[in-house]
């Protein structure tokens, strides 16, 4: 039987469920074993095709969570040594804490890039007192940019509890309209 281990976020992957992959994943610790051949839980096919021999699998941690699995592997049996596994716990600790300062500066920058935004859109409303269409345009041209829309609207209620489009924006649209102009 195969188990599903979600590494990265990035969804999905089947793993061999005695891989050194998968070990290191699941029980969230550094899996070592000397020789994949005298296993016989260990999967035939990576002695068979990548013609392992001493495998070495490291987790990728964050706050007790496997995020990922740093895994070695040598054509011969040759074990790692213990300088060796502590070596490649630190490169996995290293890996750890890349991947979580460039979360940080991902989220830092759309912070700071939607506190702009809503400055921008101030700036509208500010300098335009009593015209609301500037304002509406810069309010659905900043979620537009900032959601990764293609297509918009601010759609207004009358005192008839209808509604109705007031200001709409489609790339769609504006891509339509610059073709048919040619």
């Amino acid at each position: 039987m195969r188990r599903r281990v979600d590494l990265r976020g990035r969804g999905l992957i089947t793993l061999p469920p005695k891989s050194v992959t998968a070990r290191a994943a699941l029980e969230c610790r550094a899996i070592h074993i000397d020789d994949v051949a005298a296993d016989p839980d260990y999967p035939t096919h990576s002695n068979t095709v990548g013609k392992q021999r001493s495998s070495l699998g490291v987790p990728l941690l964050r706050e007790g969570e496997p995020i990922g699995v740093l895994a070695l592997a040598r054509q011969r049996v040759q074990p790692f040594t213990e300088r060796q596994i502590e070596l490649v716990r630190t490169f996995a600790d290293q890996a750890v804490i890349a991947i979580e300062n460039t979360r940080l500066l991902t989220e830092t920058r759309e912070a700071l890039e939607q506190q702009t935004a809503t400055a921008e859109v101030l700036q509208v409303i500010n300098s335009s007192p009593g015209d609301l269409v500037p304002v509406f345009d810069a309010i659905l041209e900043k979620a537009h940019t900032l959601c990764g829309a293609v297509d918009g609207g601010l759609l207004l209620r009358d005192g008839s509890n209808s509604v109705w489009p007031q200001f709409t924006r489609s790339r769609a649209w504006q891509n339509i309209g610059a073709s048919s102009a040619r």
